[in-house]
């Protein structure tokens, strides 16, 4: 994928159409049925460990198992 806001506006409506999971490099509205992670979700939490269970998906992220010690700590505070 890409970054640039046209390319995922062009792209992302197939994407949705047929994929369970969807991650955007970028900002993008979420998908419909699928689970949509963004450029926003992985600044926020980490990594992602994805589970598939009966009812949907399971996220485990990294920032939450690490937790804020002083040297996992970026400028941004995360």
């Amino acid at each position: 994928m890409t970054r640039r806001p046209s390319t995922i506006e062009r792209k992302l409506p197939l994407f949705c159409d047929w994929a369970e999971v969807v991650v955007v490099r970028g900002e993008a509205p979420l998908c419909p049925g699928a689970l949509t992670l963004t450029q926003a979700d992985f600044a926020r939490g980490g990594s992602a460990e994805l589970y598939r269970q009966p009812g949907g998906w399971r996220i485990v992220w990294a920032q939450d198992l690490r937790g804020q010690r002083p040297w996992t700590l970026s400028g941004s505070g995360g």
